[in-house]
C-alpha cells in the first residue's frame, strides 16, 4: 500500500496547517512568525495583526479551493 499524496493533496494539507496557525494566532493576539523582542499583538498594532492575518486566510482558503478542484479532477 505505497500511495503517493498528489499536489492536490498537499494543498489541502498546507491550507489545514494555516488555518490553525491562524486560529492560534487568534486566540493568543500576537502573530507566530515575528519575533518575541518586537511582536505584532492584536492591541498594540492592530492594522498590522488584521493586516497580515487576513492575508493568510485569504492564501489558505486558494490553497483550499485548488486542493478541492484538484482532488475533484482527479477522481474523474
Amino acid at each position: 500500500m505505497n500511495r503517493k499524496i498528489s499536489v492536490s493533496g498537499w494543498q489541502l494539507i498546507g491550507s489545514v496547517i494555516i488555518f490553525g496557525v491562524v486560529i492560534y494566532e487568534l486566540m493568543t493576539g500576537q502573530i507566530v512568525a515575528k519575533p518575541q523582542s518586537n511582536p505584532i499583538t492584536r492591541v498594540d498594532q492592530p492594522i498590522s495583526f488584521w493586516v497580515i492575518i487576513g492575508i493568510k486566510v485569504t492564501g489558505a482558503s486558494t490553497f483550499a479551493v485548488m486542493g478541492i478542484t484538484g482532488l475533484k479532477e482527479e477522481s474523474k
